[in-house]
This record gives C-alpha cells, structure tokens and sequence, in this order.
C-alpha cells in the first residue's frame, strides 16, 4: 500500500480495523466507534456518553490479512488506551 505517496506504505502492527464499546446503564454493550480503514496512529475522539466500562476490540492490522506472506509480525501492539 502506498500512504501519501511514500514507498513503504503503512506499518504491519498498525491497527486497521477496530470497534470501541462502551457498557450502557442497561448493562448492554454498546458500539460508539467502529473503523475498517484506520491509517493514524494517533486518534482521540470527544464522546460524551456515560458508561460502565469502555472496551476496545481490534480485528486486524494492515499485514495480518496477508499472513500466508509473514517474514514478520502480524501482531498489534497497543501503546494507550485513555478514558477520562
């Protein structure tokens, strides 16, 4: 993939698709932000919503859909994860 018209595309452990879930007052979970095409490696988002807990599940990275390539790591490494 070229991103911005660089030559090595997109890191392999960068998270491509992912959902944020938050556990409402019904004790239901709840998606509040979903991606399939995710190219930042920082993202913060404004969301004023009370919830019981927040959970994050990510579903792939850019090199995990080509694992049958691997000559490194399909793994996503999540450095923070902040809720205030």
């Amino acid at each position: 993939l070229s991103y911005r018209g660089t030559t090595f595309g997109f890191p392999k452990c960068l998270i491509k698709s992912f959902t944020v879930d938050i556990l409402n007052e019904k004790d239901e979970w709840e998606s509040i932000y979903k991606t399939d095409a995710n190219i930042d490696r920082y993202i913060c988002k404004k969301i004023n919503i009370k919830a019981k807990a927040v959970r994050f599940i990510a579903f792939s990275t850019y090199f995990s859909e080509r694992l049958h390539e691997t000559y490194g790591s399909a793994e996503a490494h999540l450095f923070a994860f902040e809720v205030f």
